[in-house]
């Protein structure tokens, strides 16, 4: 995926949530229908970062693939396990990337691996901001409907 795609798939899910909180008041959507909404907003956040985080590390996944992998954004535990010892050739995939855009949503924070550049903390921000927006909409939504 090159950095366009990336760019124009975080531009799709920024717009995403800015159409939902600016046209959720008025339309006079089902709970049903907004619960979905949110849903695939909150699932596509997840995924795009998780591509973002995979292009990213490590110079990328063609970098990791010729073993050269060495992250300056992301301190995975396998990486830095006990003892000092580390998983000798050990290159994080793309579900490990997923693992972490979803706990970062989810949390509104990574858990098990530290964000170590100042690209990856910018990354994280913004998907915990979104994550949270979408659930301040749901949630101002609901309390509107009671």
């Amino acid at each position: 995926m090159n950095k366009g795609s990336r760019e124009l798939g975080t531009a799709s899910v920024v717009l995403r949530v800015f159409f939902l909180v600016t046209t959720l008041p008025g339309r006079g959507a089902s709970a049903f229908s907004v619960l979905i909404d949110a849903v695939v907003i909150w699932v596509s956040t997840v995924v795009t970062f998780a591509v973002w985080y995979w292009e990213i590390d490590g110079g990328g996944p063609a970098n990791r693939a010729m073993g050269a992998y060495a992250s300056k954004d992301f301190l995975f535990p396998q990486i830095d396990q006990q003892d000092g010892k580390s998983a000798i050739g050990w290159v994080p995939s793309f579900l490990d990337y997923l693992f972490l855009a979803f706990n970062t949503s989810a949390a509104f924070s990574p858990t098990d691996t530290p964000v170590l550049s100042r690209r990856a903390k910018i990354l994280t921000v913004v998907q915990s901001v979104l994550s949270l927006v979408v659930l301040f909409v749901l949630v101002g939504w609901v309390v509107n409907a009671l």
